[in-house]
């Protein structure tokens, strides 16, 4: 997802487009990962028991995602105007 996001500001933009895109992914990362240690360690065990819980879920959803997405990519592989009628109307 960095890669896409720099190549991708990089193009349109330019050299620092692309350093701008990477600090802001790198400082949002960042503080994601110090919230998530942050509230870990002052929840203790009733986070960990209820992350697990949502884990699984979150698995499911994913799976059922990824499924849909490649039987679309599939799918547009063999129709090429199917995507564009799916997203566009037309």
């Amino acid at each position: 997802m960095l890669a896409a996001v720099a190549v991708f500001a990089t193009g349109t933009g330019g050299f620092l487009a692309g350093l701008g895109a990477f600090a802001i992914f790198a400082v949002t990362m960042a503080t994601l990962v110090f919230l998530l240690a942050v509230l870990r360690a002052s929840a203790g065990q009733s986070l960990t028991r209820s992350l697990r819980v949502w884990g699984r879920r979150v698995q499911v959803v994913t799976a059922l995602m990824i499924l849909f997405v490649g039987t679309a990519i599939v799918y547009a592989s063999f129709d090429a105007g199917a995507l564009n009628r799916a997203i566009l109307g037309s």
